[in-house]
Formats: C-alpha cells, sequence, structure tokens
C-alpha cells in the first residue's frame, strides 16, 4: 500500500488556479547562425560516427532552462566557437545534447557563404550539385557540413525523436541521424528537402527551437513562469498526498469513508475539540489532518468547488487507482516467484449478483508464503466451462502465465470439482500442472457442521456456550 500511494504520489494534480506557462510562438531561424565565408572553412573530409539515438525531449524541458546558466568546462572542451553540424549530430549520437548546448549550436553553427564550393554527386549520366539556395530562405534550417559533405537539419538533429512516423517504428534517418549526400533530388515535388520540411517531426523540432530561443529572449519572465507553476504542482501534490494518506487508513481500518453528512466544504476546525464528528471518517480525518497542515488546511478553507478532491468520484478514483498499483505489485512478486497456485469461490453480493473471489498464493524470493487477493469476477453463468474462462481470462489480465499455475483449489461443488465438466477439469486440459485440492478450510467447515449431527458433540458445544454467556454476566455484575 504505501508503493502505491508513494507512485501515485508523483503524478501532478492541478487546479483551476494553476499558473500554465503560455505557449511560445513559432521563431523563424534566419539570423541565429553565423554565415562565414568559404576561406574558413576547411574541406578536409573525415569520416563520420555511426549512428545513434537519443531519447524524444520536451518542449518544456527546452524552455525551463536556466538563462543565467554558462556552458560548462567540458562541453567548451567538445564544441568550438562556430561549431560544424557535424559536432551536434556527433554529441546527438553521444546523447550529450543539454539545453546549454542546444542553444549554443543554434547561436553559432556554421553556415558556409554563397562564395563555398560546393561538391556534387553523380550518376552514370551527369552530375548533381548542391548550391547555397538549398540552405538559405525557405530552406535556413538545413546546414552543409564539410566535414561529412552532407546536408543536415539542424532543428532535427537537436530536437527530433528517434523514431518517426505512424507507430513511432520508422527511423528519422537522413537529414537528422545521417547526412543527405545524395543530391539527385533535392527540390521540386517529392524532393528530399521539400519533403522532409513538412513532416510534423520537423515542425516540433522548429517549435521547440523557437521555444528554446524564447526562454531567453524572455529572460527572468521565463524562469519566474517555470517556478510558479513548479511551486504550484508540487502544493496539488502535497494536498493529494495528505489525502491519500488518510484514504489509505480508512481502507486499513477497514473503515467506510463517507458518512449521511458528507458533502460540500470543510468547516476547517480551530483545535482538535471543534472536529465535527458527524461527517463522514474521511473528512473528520482531514479536519485533523489540517490542525498540522497548513498547506491542507489551506486548500480546505479555500479550494475551488471543482477541485477539491473531496467529492465520491474523486474518492473512487483514488482508491481504483491505488487497486490497480497494488494489484501491479502482486503481480510482479508473482512473476518474480515464477509459480503460482489459485483459488476460487463463488459469493453473492447485496445486490444478488453472482461474483467469484479470486487469490493467488505463492512462495516469495523469502521463501515465505503469501496469500493474496486479486480481484471479484463477475459471472452470469454458473457452469464449469464459463466459471474456468473468467479464472483464465482474470489471469491474463494480472498478466500471469497460466503455464506456471501448480495448483487450483475451490469447494466440492460440482460446477467446480467435477471431474469432467467442472472448472478444475477444464483448467487443467490447458494448464496441465494445475493439480486440484479441495479447499482445506471448506473441508474443515464441513466437518464441524456434520460433527454437530452427534447428540454428545452439539451437547457439548450448548454447554460451552453457556457457560462463556454466564460467565460474562457475572464480570458484569461484578463490575457494578
Amino acid at each position: 500500500m504505501v508503493n502505491a500511494l508513494q507512485t501515485l504520489s508523483n503524478h501532478p494534480a492541478t487546479t483551476s488556479s494553476a499558473s500554465e506557462v503560455p505557449t511560445p510562438a513559432v521563431l523563424s531561424l534566419t539570423s541565429a547562425c553565423t554565415t562565414i565565408p568559404s576561406s574558413a572553412v576547411s574541406t578536409s573530409p573525415s569520416s563520420s560516427s555511426s549512428s545513434t539515438t537519443s531519447p524524444q525531449e520536451t518542449a518544456t524541458a527546452d524552455v525551463n532552462i536556466d538563462v543565467s546558466k554558462e556552458r560548462t568546462q567540458s562541453d567548451e572542451q567538445h564544441i568550438s566557437d562556430t561549431p560544424d553540424v557535424a559536432e551536434a549530430l556527433k554529441l546527438r549520437q553521444e546523447r550529450q545534447l543539454t539545453s546549454e548546448v542546444k542553444l549554443h549550436f543554434i547561436k553559432s553553427t556554421l553556415k558556409v557563404g554563397s562564395d563555398f564550393k560546393f561538391p556534387f554527386s553523380q550518376t552514370s549520366s551527369r552530375k548533381y550539385y548542391v548550391s547555397y539556395a538549398h540552405i538559405s530562405g525557405r530552406n535556413d534550417c538545413f546546414y552543409f557540413s564539410p566535414s561529412l559533405g552532407g546536408l543536415l537539419c539542424l532543428p532535427c538533429v537537436l530536437f527530433a525523436p528517434d523514431k518517426v512516423g505512424r507507430g513511432l517504428c520508422q527511423s528519422a534517418g537522413r537529414l537528422v541521424s545521417q547526412p543527405l549526400v545524395d543530391f539527385s533530388k533535392l527540390t521540386g515535388k517529392d524532393s528530399y528537402l521539400t519533403t522532409h520540411l513538412t513532416r510534423s517531426y520537423h515542425e516540433d523540432a522548429v517549435t521547440k527551437m523557437g521555444a528554446l530561443k524564447q526562454s531567453v529572449s524572455s529572460g527572468d519572465i521565463a524562469v519566474k513562469v517555470s517556478t510558479q507553476y513548479a511551486q504550484q504542482v508540487e502544493r496539488n501534490r502535497a494536498i493529494l498526498r495528505a489525502l491519500i494518506g488518510e484514504i489509505e487508513m480508512c481502507g486499513r481500518m477497514n473503515l467506510p469513508l463517507r458518512g449521511h453528512r458528507d458533502s460540500g466544504q470543510i468547516d476547517v476546525s480551530v483545535d482538535a475539540e471543534s472536529i465535527d464528528y458527524t461527517q463522514g471518517n474521511l473528512r473528520c480525518l482531514l479536519q485533523k489532518a489540517s490542525l498540522r497542515d497548513s498547506v491542507l488546511m489551506d486548500h480546505l478553507k479555500n479550494c475551488p468547488k471543482n477541485a477539491s478532491y473531496l467529492s465520491p468520484e474523486t474518492q473512487n478514483a483514488i482508491i481504483s487507482c491505488i487497486g490497480t498499483v497494488m494489484l501491479r505489485q502482486i503481480s510482479s512478486a508473482v512473476k518474480t516467484a515464477k509459480y503460482f497456485a489459485i483459488a476460487a469461490d463463488e459469493t453473492t453480493d447485496v445486490h444478488s449478483i453472482e461474483q467469484l473471489v479470486v487469490t493467488v498464493r505463492y512462495v516469495d524470493e523469502n521463501n515465505l508464503i503469501n496469500e493474496s487477493f486479486v480481484g471479484f469476477v463477475g459471472v452470469t453463468d454458473t457452469t464449469g466451462r464459463n466459471l474456468a474462462e473468467k479464472l483464465l481470462q482474470h489471469i491474463d489480465r494480472l498478466g500471469l502465465d497460466k503455464r506456471y499455475i501448480v495448483a487450483q483449489a475451490y469447494d466440492g461443488a460440482a460446477s467446480m470439482s467435477g471431474i469432467y465438466n467442472g472448472t478444475q477439469a477444464f483448467i487443467k486440459s490447458q494448464c496441465p500442472s494445475a493439480v486440484y485440492v479441495h479447499c482445506c478450510s471448506h473441508s474443515l467447515n464441513l466437518v464441524l457442521s456434520k460433527s454437530l449431527d452427534i447428540p454428545e458433540i452439539r451437547a457439548a458445544v450448548t454447554g460451552v456456550q453457556s457457560a462463556c454467556l454466564f460467565l460474562n454476566i457475572l464480570q458484569s455484575v461484578s463490575m457494578h
């Protein structure tokens, strides 16, 4: 339960009063790079590093940088003042593209001049040249790397994800993770450059690049907005942790959360004597907790009606989340143990709906036997085949491998224990190692019930009950 709460508390919860970071406008990439003449460019070829990929980074992470931070000495050792775009590609492959490094490339990446002698690619019939027009104007996001002898898209090298396309299953490829050295179809319909400019991942990269530039130009404002947003998120998390803690206590004590008067805003108590105990358990516990938690007290006093976290729907959602996380932890423990047994029994709830109670039993890594409840399964057909299907479906939903079921335990009902059409027979047909065992607790209950048919045992039980009643009455009289 504690691990479940820790997992839940790591998720931010926002209210209607939370500050929002404004979406930065998409900036053009025209004057951010340094243009130098070809005389300053070394055209000696060098081989490129093998292409590896780096994780996708979000625009928010690029906005929330400390604009006053200078590049570290380790960055300066690897990056020149006017770096070739090939250096950005190498750092991408080495996963060393920090926000500060990206900002340096945006400002200072080498842009070859119009007088640079560009190379060409050749087929059997003709030569295809790349020119300055291919890296200027609407194509100014493209950079020619003298060391690699090809074109790269700077925004995509800095910000594009590893995988693109539907399902994120295609490598970004040329212009991103490797230079474009085939100049046979640079412009025109379905050309390399024109097609690249229309890709959604390129548009996202340009947006992120503009956001990073704007975060620098806006200076302290962006930092203050980011700080305020982070404080609001932390406050909301603190409130949620307090609420989850009280729900956890009710769950551990098997107490209902709500009472007859369980709606509206909570009246915050001044001291423990003024707590209103006529409301539900959860609301009373929150009143008491607010006496030592100023953040929670402020929330209970001033929270907006649409973000109080006190509604029955929110409480049920939190309970459901806790249950989901606990089931994942149980499943993980069972997977570690590998082999496990299942036990199930039918029951009818207050609405006369048939349900199957399912538990799993396994030996943990400390060689201790654990038995965990893993859920109710609704059933409409109580035949052996249907119950077996429901059980195996639930095991699949838990992510457990039914091949490792080594035992199954039910009561002695024909639909469960039948050797031909019982649940145990159908499960054993799919899981040969699942040995059927008649539930020991159910067997004991049957023995005790049957033993009362013997007059001597029935008389003994009646005598014990009478003696207990006499002793209780005697104790009450002596106290008065």
